[in-house]
């Protein structure tokens, strides 16, 4: 009731904005760089290295350095925009799991044993 007896006005919606208005995200101007440094992050948690932020960031200078594009320095901030970042969260995640599940077997293996 307080609904329908209410003299506010109702707030305008915003005008509906065309394509040429929207932001969109912009293509990787490094696709090889990207490209390297996803392979070689995946290598490292396959042989079940911990990587890290940093880390990725000092190897992918020296990947820069190796392709010859000098005006490119990694940073946090490009870690956090480029699109492998959440292939490298996802390889980070199930390292941890796999740590884990290896933590469980051992358990496991060890009680079996008493048993």
């Amino acid at each position: 009731m307080q609904i329908k007896y209410s003299r506010t006005p109702i707030i305008p919606t915003p005008p509906i904005t065309t394509e040429d208005e929207r932001k969109s995200t912009k293509a990787a101007t490094n696709k090889d760089l990207e490209y390297v440094v996803s392979k070689w992050s995946l290598q490292q948690c396959t042989m079940g290295m911990t990587i890290s932020v940093p880390i990725v960031c000092e190897k992918a200078n020296i990947i820069t350095q190796e392709l010859g594009c000098s005006s490119f320095k990694a940073s946090n901030a490009w870690l956090r925009y480029s699109k492998f970042y959440r292939g490298v969260r996802e390889l980070e995640l199930s390292s941890v799991k796999l740590l884990a599940d290896s933590k469980a077997a051992v358990s496991f293996i060890e009680k079996f044993k008493v048993i």
